[in-house]
């Protein structure tokens, strides 16, 4: 794997293109897939949000550089991307993903919490028999 990106890209048209792949994928599943997709669209559309993940270290300027992309991949224009994109950390995404996929009866356990780097590390115990740490 290259370290190089392709002659006269960026990082972020890069990006851009992913995003905005993946939104049109998104938007064309919709539209295909569901009963009433063309009229659910034309109802969401204008107050569709963008929750982007990123790595855990990232701030404001590296957020900013992402903003920039979804700006240039043409999903919303400035205003919009200031108030219809927001960002959760990896962390913060994962550990949502384990807290709404635990089902009932199952426990839930924080192996390690660590107040000082912002870090919690939770782990979805799948069967009943789990012991609490």
């Amino acid at each position: 794997m290259t370290a190089e990106l392709p002659k006269g890209k960026s990082t972020i048209d890069l990006f851009a293109d992913f995003i905005r792949y993946l939104f049109n994928s998104t938007v064309a599943h919709i539209k295909e897939v569901e009963p009433t997709g063309e009229a659910l669209w034309e109802n969401f559309e204008s107050t569709v949000e963008l929750v982007l993940t990123h790595p855990n270290g990232w701030e404001g300027r590296q957020q900013e550089l992402m903003r920039k992309a979804v700006v240039q991949a043409g999903i919303f224009n400035e205003d919009g991307a200031r108030g219809r994109v927001t960002f959760v950390t990896e962390g913060e995404a994962s550990a949502n993903y384990c807290i709404t996929n635990v089902k009932a009866g199952e426990l839930l356990q924080v192996s390690a919490i660590s107040q000082f780097s912002g870090r919690l590390c939770v782990n979805a115990a799948t069967s009943r028999q789990a012991t609490r740490s």
